[in-house]
């Protein structure tokens, strides 16, 4: 546990450096090490979604989603919506942000609807 845990503060370092495609190598070594860790697969999704890769950040929350805690569930539906958001599925959005209940979520959300209606 211990090198996965030196892999991932390696690559959480050089998120924080914003050298977010270095930071995809790191965390996909230390995910290597435990491949059902749903903060690496939430680390992943995160730098995708910095590198403006919505589709890549979509699928690796939904991963990380598998395998987490339910007290982060939320946090990860409401990172699916945006990722999908990103992508111009807005219908698919706000599926995912009606089920988180934060301020945030629901304006999403109702961007989104407002999309819905100019396209």
């Amino acid at each position: 546990m211990t090198a996965h845990f030196d892999a991932y503060a390696a690559a959480d370092a050089l998120y924080n450096k914003r050298q977010y495609q270095r930071a995809v190598v790191r965390f996909r070594r230390a995910l290597a090490l435990a491949t059902d860790d749903s903060d690496t697969l939430w680390a992943i999704g995160d730098c995708y979604s910095e590198l403006k890769r919505p589709r890549m950040a979509e699928r690796t929350y939904k991963k990380a989603l598998r395998y987490s805690s339910p007290k982060h569930q939320a946090a990860l539906r409401y990172n699916i919506g945006n990722a999908l958001f990103d992508q111009q599925r807005f219908s698919e959005a706000i599926r995912y942000y009606r089920q988180v209940r934060t301020k945030a979520a629901r304006k999403n959300m109702a961007t989104a609807k407002g999309r819905l209606l100019t396209t």
